[in-house]
């Protein structure tokens, strides 16, 4: 620094003396004392001042106030000092220094160009509701600018989490095996807009899914964003929530669903929907049922289930290779028109097959009964209650199976006749019937099943019975013979000439006894006295039939 200096006083008369003060380089007061004789004369001052014209703003006199960031809310304020000076390094006052911001930044009042105050500095204060750095730049006339770059960050204290700022990072669904992951990011902004850092998210998941290293609480990151990972083995929807402090949570859905890459028909997932048999008519349908679940036990949707059949069952539309529904079950429906066991095979991909059996039968809906199907052991029997006709009826649906288990219904059985036997069809649709009867006479029996019209059976032949006597018929002999047979020819036979007059005696007519026919042949030599209803009738060289109302016994020829 050069202070100021004074040059050789010359005297210019009349008491008029002269100096010449030549400043120094720095700017200041100038104090100039002068005597004569001793005598100290008035003071003179000089005021040195900067040298404006050479103002300039250097290098490094262009700088921050505050260097920490600045929050970016509109109001709290950065300031860049720009101090000028002369070229002897002097402050200038009353400079212009015109300044100019980068990006988003707004001036204090709105003026770039400030004026520099005594000490030559010129303070711009400015504002900004963008987290950004700013460049200040400060320039003095034409000369070289300068500038410095100021920090706006964001405004931690409005931090929010604001509605549409959780999303889902894939919104695809994702496989829930356990391993592939679902990303929900939530940004979080300040009351400007601004991503915040550091922040801690709380996130919350509903359903099974579970967050990867178990933290639910994440910090953001430089662009305000908390990212969360997450997996499942539960195929559904997963509603996740972010909150930040006491705001407002948000939400967004994700969706997991079943491996398809890990789906496989299990055991026991292969079952009939119906498992009872299944008429064998061609329209009825049996149905199994494919369940195809992921290495989770998700039910996988969309999948190819190839089925096979056994025997002659026949699938619906001729598919047998059939896409799994939302639940994971493929449905095979398929008909058949022979008795018989099926074996119903699934199997997806290459992976182990699974079987189910499923059993076709008759149709009992249409089974009947043709007069072919109806036979007999013979034509005739006696009418002794010993002898008997076996009749074999064989029930048939509508494409001729055998229809076992029918119940059948006879009618038409002649009075005294009795029925024996099974009343419903076996195994091969068979059932056996046999007839005794006590009186004679032709006997056509009709049968039914299922409510059909009745089929005659062949006719049969009902004779009497017959007996042979010498001398004497009594009462309890003749009641041991009604037992069995309620029309019956009696002969009477006799050995040799002169054997004397045989003795019919009838019983009392009764209930037991009502309908019974007795023929009596006499051709003996004697006759046969009959007594009957308490009357004895003389019977020679003739046949007379006498029959029981169940009151009285009347002859009718």
């Amino acid at each position: 620094t050069k202070s100021a200096s004074l040059g050789a006083i010359t005297e210019k008369g009349n008491g008029l003396y002269e100096v010449t003060l030549t400043t120094g380089t720095r700017s200041s007061l100038a104090v100039i004392t002068a005597s004569l004789d001793d005598v100290r004369l008035p003071l003179a001052s000089v005021k040195q001042i900067a040298d404006e014209a050479s103002a300039s703003l250097n290098k490094g006199d262009l700088t921050l106030l505050n260097t920490g960031p600045v929050t970016a809310n509109g109001t709290s304020q950065a300031q860049a000092s720009a101090r000028v000076l002369d070229t002897n390094n002097n402050p200038v006052a009353g400079v212009d220094v015109t300044f100019s911001l980068s990006g988003s930044a707004k001036p204090v009042g709105g003026a770039l160009v400030v004026k520099t105050d005594s000490k030559g500095i010129a303070l711009l204060k400015f504002t900004n509701t963008v987290a950004e750095k700013v460049k200040v730049t400060g320039k003095v006339g034409s000369g070289t600018p300068q500038s410095v770059e100021a920090t706006f960050i964001a405004d931690r204290s409005s931090a929010s989490l604001n509605k549409g700022e959780l999303k889902l990072v894939n919104t695809a669904p994702v496989a829930a095996n356990g391993t592939s992951q679902a990303q929900a990011s939530a940004r979080v902004l300040d009351g400007k807009n601004n991503p915040v850092s550091g922040v801690d998210v709380t996130f919350t998941l509903n359903g099974s899914a579970r967050p990867e290293g178990g933290r639910l609480v994440i910090k953001t990151d430089s662009k305000g964003i908390a990212l969360l990972k997450f997996t499942n083995t539960v195929a559904e929807k997963v509603t996740v929530t972010g909150k930040v402090g006491n705001g407002t949570p948000q939400s967004v859905e994700a969706t997991f669903i079943a491996d398809s890459a890990s789906a496989s028909l299990k055991q026991g997932e292969m079952k009939l929907v119906n498992t009872a048999p299944v008429a064998a008519n061609g329209r009825s349908q049996a149905q199994a049922s494919a369940r195809v679940l992921d290495g989770k036990n998700n039910p996988v949707s969309g999948v190819d289930v190839t089925f096979t059949l056994g025997g002659s069952a026949k699938p619906e539309g001729g598919r047998q290779v059939i896409k799994t529904d939302s639940k994971g079950i493929a449905l095979l429906k398929f008909t058949n028109t022979v008795t018989e066991k099926v074996k119903v095979t699934g199997k997806v991909g290459n992976g182990t097959s699974q079987s189910v059996e499923a059993t076709f039968k008759a149709d009992e809906s249409t089974a009947n009964i043709v007069g072919s199907n109806i036979k007999t052991n013979v034509t005739k029997i006696t009418a002794d209650s010993a002898s008997s006709v076996l009749y074999t009826v064989t029930v048939k649906d509508a494409l001729g199976h055998p229809v076992p288990n029918m119940a059948l219904v006879w009618s038409d059985v002649p009075d005294g006749a009795t029925l024996t036997g099974q009343t419903k069809t076996n195994s091969e649709g068979k059932a056996t019937v046999k007839m005794h009867t006590r009186k004679g006479g032709d006997a056509v029996l009709k049968v039914s099943v299922n409510g059909k019209s009745k089929v005659s059976a062949p006719k049969i032949i009902m004779e009497q019975s017959r007996a042979s006597y010498s001398h004497q018929m009594t009462a309890a002999k003749l009641n041991a013979i009604l037992l069995k047979s309620h029309d019956v020819l009696i002969r009477f036979t006799y050995p040799t000439k002169g054997s004397g007059t045989a003795v019919f005696t009838f019983p009392a007519a009764s209930a037991s006894n009502k309908g019974a026919r007795i023929e009596i042949w006499s051709h003996g030599y004697g006759g046969v006295h009959v007594y009957i209803n308490g009357l004895m009738l003389k019977q020679q060289y003739e046949a007379a039939m006498y029959i029981s109302n169940g009151v009285k016994w009347t002859r009718t020829r």
